[in-house]
């Protein structure tokens, strides 16, 4: 691979030597730039990111050449414009190499010390940023010691033309910094001004609290001219050292109103235009387009987006848009292509170069960039428009969606149109759905049918995608429209065809002689209009979950549910909250068609409103009171094994060989692997599932595990909502089949869900850190068991709770385990619940420390007691003179085991033995790892009379079996058995996984079910099942033989 890219750099030296560009120290004149010369601007995260951390990242000469090589006239890198010695470096390598450079600076600081209270962000809802004010001294002063140290590197350093700045939130809040801030600093000011006296109002009803005082326009123009204020004061600064030293600033001032109005007009001169750097054209757009669709969405995008910043009439400022690698199917030939097309529109294009590994993709990426920079400086636009060269990195008869095309159509369904009108019926009204969509159809006749599509959307992309399937999950057809179009087909009365729309668009149907459903099972999404919702409750139902949400207080709406006899039931409101979840008793008057009117609110727009319906129902609903079709998913759905899609097969992150291994154990009936449940259709930033534990009530097993943004917190996305601690799913054939997940914060009160905040309040500290309320259940991490009599247990982030009919129902125990009648501090617990006959159900683990206080360990074994089902809790505890985590416990011969990770190094397990009302005896094993070790699974193989273990290693991402004799259990010498599986990539880098805690051992079909989560520590992240002999001796030949 080394002599493969020094080749590439090579041909690049030619290319580039042909124009006269690639000479040492030899550069055009800055003030050519995003004229005469295009704007090639890369911001590298790739070449320079060689080594172990970010202490040894360095903007090497070899990097800075091979830059230049590939045609890019500016190189930014992304780490190190904090260290102004850094920064003079790189301009003088960049000056001897013959290029441009600007150092990268966030257009944020970051504020999490006890010194930035009351000088922090504040949106208009009262939420606090963790980023300081733009009205802080503090903020200016970082400022611009920093700006004006990079103006005067600039003034001798001629390679050095300006500094990058990125005004992107990564905290609460709009996504661009800033707006109106409504902290103390500015507010008290404002109020000094008015000559007001003091008064106390919180920051979350300032804003409301301006406009009713008729205040609020001043407010505003009192803080942007303070915002201009300091700018001009700044540029005043720059200008004393280099007059013509630029600001890039992403994003554009369409995002951000402190860009808009204060940065664009007053740090941008003559001399020293602003750059607007627009990221509108990073990838691909969403859908599977055609790489000819998505250049063409993205230049609409462009024009769009461009015209939208002229309109602000804003002086002295050019345009380039970016290209970001690391997005979906955003392929080397598509960031080639892009780059002219950008270039032949504005003033030239940046790159978020990010996603490419240096030694393997990289080269690809560099050779198209190359292929695109000479065409740009050669005025060769059209090469963006050339017939594609290189396969699309999807099948182009396959459009992507969320929702997982071929999961969707694996599901098996009932379908039945309605043919009597339902007494609720009112006429179609327009109406505007966005993202994307599944749609399930039946025709009426046997003939051509047209379905017509219109997309409103006229200020965004204006491609949308579809793709139209039969019942068979064959592609009948496929295309793309930019305003509106007619899909037709030749179709079969009675047949079942599932239409899936993508893109960022808003659409209304037209389906002629047919009666459809819309799939709203995670969510439906209205925007602007609306038309009634019509969908069915079946008559087994006595109460169902509806809720609406929508931005308020700008975005509101109103609703009336009507019942099949067209009874007004209940209104729900989004006006004073964003939120309105009710719980509807529909026990006599159940059956039918009941609808759904949502309306403008008295205040506020009607714009974005989400509409979710409870797992009590199908979750499809219909537009057209003529054209019902009631569609019933069936409960289990088909699990795949390993001849699994691409999805599971990029999350496992295995080798072909790995899968080889598999097909063949599972041939001889010893191993099996399958997924059980994956992010294919994630809510929001909830795309991580983990953590599973499992138990089992007579034949059905059932697991629960967590659904949230991630395992590492920087680059995983917002908390919300949409964050579940408790998600059930059932089987009854041993995991072939699974049903839908369950939320068990689905039988939890509103208030209960919500109690201290949306985020539990053991993982405030990780995923809302300014969040300090002490209201919630103390409980980290989650452990589940059966009772003797076949009850289901389950403890997690939301408290206790229980299924007395393995699983089908549950109950919440609102008042177990949490703050005001738990007076202990929060404690983490192992992954399994035993219910002792003397001393009832218990729970293990030890203290975690408060909210305040993350990850504050004790040297503690404590032992949760319950003697009334789980209604409520004792505890008993005992020093063991280690931080021990996460103990996995077993009951033999009388006596409690455990096997426990050591975290005083997070290095090794030890074991522990315990009877009740004694102090455990700690044994030291040989379970040592270099770093990183992880919860286990520990249980009695009936069948070898052996203890086994599944551990995971994740230093190189394994997992293995291991055994030992009960009666050398104090000797804590374990044998290594063999391994279960061997993923690629670096644990917490850009792999994660497994915690095969808490599997199930099913002594009647001779068998063990472990249950592991595997995927990306920020990103996507699936449950599977390992499903494994119980005959250890051949499972372990067989493995054993398998691996080199």
């Amino acid at each position: 691979m080394k002599h493969y890219r020094t080749t590439s750099v090579c041909l690049f030296l030619l290319a580039w030597g042909s124009l006269g560009l690639c000479e040492e120290g030899d550069m055009p004149s800055s003030r050519q730039l995003g004229r005469t010369d295009k704007f090639r601007v890369l911001v590298d995260k790739v070449l320079m990111q060689q080594g172990p951390d970010s202490k040894t990242w360095r903007m090497k000469d070899e990097y800075i050449r091979e830059i230049r090589d590939a045609g890019f006239n500016v190189v930014v890198p992304r780490y190190g414009g904090e260290d102004l010695a850094r920064v003079r470096d790189v301009a003088r390598r960049s000056q001897k190499h013959g290029i441009r450079y600007m150092p990268w600076l966030r257009g944020t600081l970051h504020a999490y010390y006890k010194n930035s209270d009351n000088k922090r962000m504040i949106w208009e809802n009262g939420v606090e940023s963790r980023m300081y004010s733009p009205n802080a001294d503090a903020f200016w002063q970082w400022w611009t010691r920093l700006i004006v140290g990079y103006a005067k590197i600039s003034a001798e350093e001629k390679s050095m033309i300006g500094v990058f700045l990125d005004f992107e939130n990564y905290f609460k809040g709009k996504s661009a910094a800033y707006d109106l801030s409504y902290d103390d600093i500015i507010f008290q000011a404002f109020i000094a001004a008015q000559n007001m006296k003091a008064i106390a109002v919180a920051p979350k009803d300032r804003h409301a609290w301006l406009a009713e005082q008729g205040l609020h326009q001043k407010f505003a123009d009192f803080q942007i001219d303070r915002w201009r204020t300091k700018c001009r004061a700044l540029r005043q600064a720059i200008d004393a050292v280099n007059p013509r030293f630029q600001l890039f600033v992403y994003p554009t001032p369409v995002e951000s109103l402190f860009i808009q109005k204060a940065v664009a007009q007053e740090l941008a001169t003559k001399q020293a235009p602003m750059v607007i750097a627009d990221w509108r054209t990073y990838g691909r757009p969403p859908g599977a387009m055609t790489s000819k669709e998505g250049l063409l969405s993205n230049r609409l995008y462009l024009e769009t987006k461009l015209n939208a910043n002229r309109e602000f009439d804003l002086p002295h400022t050019m345009y380039i848009s970016g290209i970001d690698p690391v997005l979906k199917h955003t392929d080397p030939e598509f960031c080639g292509r892009s780059a002219a097309m950008i270039s032949e529109k504005v003033d030239g294009y940046w790159v978020f170069y990010e996603g490419p590994q240096y030694k393997t993709t990289h080269p690809n990426y560099f050779r198209w960039f190359a292929r695109s920079n000479r065409a740009i400086v050669e005025g060769r636009y059209a090469f963006w428009k050339a017939k594609r060269e290189t396969p699309e990195p999807f099948s182009t008869t396959q459009i992507t969606h969320p929702k997982n095309i071929q999961q969707v159509l694996s599901e098996p369904i009932t379908v039945h149109p309605l043919v009597d009108m339902p007494e609720t019926a009112e006429p179609l009204r327009r109406y505007e759905l966005r993202d994307d969509q599944h749609i399930v159809i039946q025709p009426k006749v046997s003939e051509r049918l047209r379905i017509r599509l219109f997309n409103r959307n006229r200020k965004l992309t204006k491609i949308l995608t579809y793709a139209l399937y039969d019942s068979e999950g064959r592609q009948v057809v496929r295309g793309s429209l930019v305003d509106e179009t007619d899909v037709h087909f030749p179709a079969t009365a009675g047949e079942t065809y599932h239409l899936f729309l993508t893109g960022p668009g808003f659409y209304m149907l037209q389906i002629h002689d047919a009666a459809y459903a819309i799939d709203g099972r995670q969510n439906l999404h209205l925007r602007a209009y609306t038309t009634p919702l019509y969908f069915h409750v079946s008559a087994e139902v006595n109460s169902f979950t509806l809720t609406m949400r929508s931005g308020a207080p700008g975005e509101t709406a109103v609703a009336t549910l009507f019942d099949p006899q067209n009874r007004s039931v209940a209104a729900l409101r989004t006006v004073e909250q964003p939120i309105d979840q009710q719980t509807i008793d529909c026990r006599g008057h159940s059956n039918g068609y009941w609808k759904l009117v949502v309306d403008k609110a008295d205040q506020g727009a009607l714009d974005d409103v989400h509409i979710e319906f409870g797992p009590e129902l199908t979750g499809y609903c219909s537009l057209e009171p003529g054209k019902l079709l009631l569609v019933e998913p069936a409960e289990a759905r088909p699990a795949r094994t390993t001849g699994m899609d691409p999805f599971a097969r990029k999350l496992l992150g295995v080798t072909e060989s790995q899968l080889s291994v598999w097909r063949k154990g599972e041939e001889l009936g010893l191993i099996e692997v399958a997924p059980v449940h994956l992010p294919v259709n994630p809510p929001g930033d909830c795309n991580h599932y983990g953590w599973p534990v499992a138990t089992m009530a007579k034949d059905t097993l059932l697991v629960m595990h967590r659904r949230i943004p991630g395992h590492r917190r920087d680059g995983a996305g917002e908390p919300s909502d949409k964050m579940s601690y408790g998600v059930v799913l059932r089987s009854t054939d041993g995991g072939q089949q699974w049903s839908r997940p369950y939320d068990l914060r689905n039988c939890m009160t509103p208030e209960d869900r919500v109690r201290g905040g949306i985020v539990p309040l053991s993982h405030r500290a990780k995923f809302d850190p300014t969040n300090k309320s002490p209201l919630g259940y103390k409980v980290h991490l989650h452990a589940i068991g059966t009772t003797r009599d076949g009850n289901v247990i389950a403890v997690n982030n939301h408290g206790v709770f229980r299924s007395d009919d393995a699983g089908h129902t549950w109950k919440h125990f609102s008042k177990a385990l949490r703050e005001d009648t738990f007076a202990h501090p929060i404690i983490n617990i192992g992954p399994r619940i035993v219910d002792d006959p003397q001393h009832g159900l218990l729970v293990f683990g030890n203290w975690f420390g408060e909210v305040d206080e993350y990850h504050k360990y004790s040297k503690q074994l404590v032992a949760l007691r319950s003697r009334d089902g789980g209604k409520t809790w004792q505890t008993e505890e005992h020093p063991v003179g280690f931080k021990q985590y996460e103990p996995a416990v077993l009951h033999h011969n009388h006596q409690y085991l455990f096997v426990t990770r050591d975290q005083n190094q997070v290095r090794s397990h030890r074991q522990m033995t315990w009877l009740p009302g004694r102090k455990p005896r700690v044994t030291q094993t040989n379970l040592v790892d270099p770093r990183l070790v992880d919860t286990v699974d520990l249980s009695f193989n009936p069948e070898t009379g052996r203890l086994e273990m599944v551990r995971s290693e994740r230093h190189h991402m394994q997992l293995w079996l291991w055994s030992i004799d009960p009666k050398n259990w104090a000797t804590g010498q374990w044998r290594r058995e063999c391994r279960l599986m061997d993923r690629e990539g670096k644990f917490y880098a850009d792999a994660d996984g497994f915690h095969p805690a808490g599997a199930v051992v099913d002594t009647k079909r001779g068998l063990q079910h472990v249950f592991i989560y595997v995927g990306h520590p920020n990103g996507p992240a699936g449950v599977f099942r390992i499903t494994r002999s119980l005959s250890t001796p051949k499972l372990a030949e067989f493995l054993n033989a398998q691996t080199p």
